[in-house]
C-alpha cells in the first residue's frame, strides 16, 4: 500500500495503474496548490539519468505532450515526477471499454494525428519516442489526445540518423528495434516512432496489436517475433475502416523503415486525407 501522503505534499487518492518498468504511478491531490495531478515514484536511476524524463518533459513543453508540474525526490532518494492528470484515462483505457471492438474510426484518426503533433515536437529536438503505445498516450478533459511517459526517450547525436534505444514495448516496437533487442544492434530512429504510431492506430481499430504476443512469456522470445512477425491486412480485422485509413496504416507499419513516412508529420497528414465519398 503506497503511503497516505508522499513529501509532506501529496495525498494519494489510488493508483492509475498496476507498476510500470519506470515507476509506480498514483493518482493524488496536491495539498499546496488543490489541484488532483499525476505522481510518479521513479525507480532507482543513474545518477546522470534520474532527471531525464523531467528535462526532457520541460523542454517538449507543446500543447499534444502532458504537461510536467513538479520534480523532486523523496527523503530516501527516490526521485519522483509530477504531472497533470489525463482525466479521462488513456487510449488503452478507451479500447478496453469497447469489450474488444475496436475504437471508432474517426476517434483514432483524431486522436492519432494528435499523437503525431507531439511526437513530433520531441523529433524538432532530436529526441525519440521510443515507447508509443495505447497505454502512454493520454486523454484531457476535452478529449484531446497527450502524449506522456517518455522514459524511454533518447537522443539522436549530431550528424546520426538513428540510435540505440533505451527500451521499448514488444507490440509496438519496429522490427529493426525488436530485432536487436538487448544488443547494439538495435537501432531507433524517426522511422520507428513512425512504426509505433501505426502500430498503435492499428491496436486502437481492431483490438489486437499488429504481431499478436500473449502466449509469449520470454523477453527474448516476444521481441523475436516482434522482429520477424507478419501482421495480418487490416481490413480482414476491421472490415469496416475505411479503405484509405486501412492503407495509411499499413504504410505506417512497412516492414522495411525506407517503406515508411518519412515524417510523423506526413503520417499525420496522410491520416487526414479522407477522400470526399469513397467506393
Amino acid at each position: 500500500m503506497p503511503i497516505p501522503l508522499i513529501a509532506d505534499r501529496y495525498l494519494v487518492q489510488g493508483s492509475l495503474g498496476a507498476p510500470g518498468a519506470q515507476g509506480e504511478v498514483y493518482q493524488v491531490l496536491d495539498t499546496h496548490e488543490g489541484d488532483v495531478v499525476a505522481i510518479k515514484l521513479l525507480t532507482a536511476l543513474p545518477a546522470g539519468g534520474r532527471w531525464m524524463e523531467a528535462q526532457i518533459l520541460r523542454r517538449l513543453a507543446d500543447p499534444h505532450v502532458l504537461p510536467i508540474r513538479n520534480a523532486d525526490q523523496l527523503a530516501n532518494g527516490q526521485p519522483y515526477l509530477v504531472t497533470e492528470l489525463a482525466r479521462d484515462g488513456t487510449l488503452a483505457t478507451s479500447l478496453a471499454a469497447t469489450a474488444a471492438c475496436g475504437v471508432d474510426v474517426d476517434e483514432v484518426v483524431r486522436w492519432i494525428r494528435h499523437a503525431c503533433y507531439g511526437i513530433s515536437r520531441g523529433h524538432t529536438l532530436r529526441l525519440l519516442h521510443n515507447d508509443v503505445k495505447p497505454a502512454n498516450l493520454f486523454l484531457n478533459a476535452q478529449g484531446e489526445c497527450l502524449v506522456g511517459d517518455f522514459g524511454f526517450a533518447t537522443v539522436i547525436p549530431q550528424g546520426a540518423a538513428s540510435v540505440r534505444p533505451s527500451g521499448f514495448t514488444a507490440e509496438t516496437a519496429a522490427p529493426e528495434v525488436a530485432i536487436g533487442w538487448g544488443t547494439p544492434a538495435a537501432t531507433a530512429s524517426i522511422q520507428s516512432d513512425v512504426y509505433s504510431l501505426g502500430a498503435t492506430a492499428f491496436w486502437l481499430l481492431t483490438a489486437r496489436p499488429p504481431i499478436e504476443l500473449p502466449a509469449i512469456p520470454d523477453t527474448a522470445a516476444r521481441m523475436a517475433a516482434a522482429a520477424t512477425g507478419t501482421p495480418p491486412r487490416l481490413r480482414d480485422l476491421a472490415p469496416h475502416v475505411p479503405s484509405y485509413l486501412s492503407d495509411v496504416i499499413e504504410k505506417a507499419i512497412s516492414r522495411r523503415p525506407g517503406d515508411r513516412y518519412p515524417t510523423v508529420t506526413s503520417l499525420a497528414a496522410a491520416l487526414g486525407g479522407r477522400p470526399n465519398a469513397e467506393r
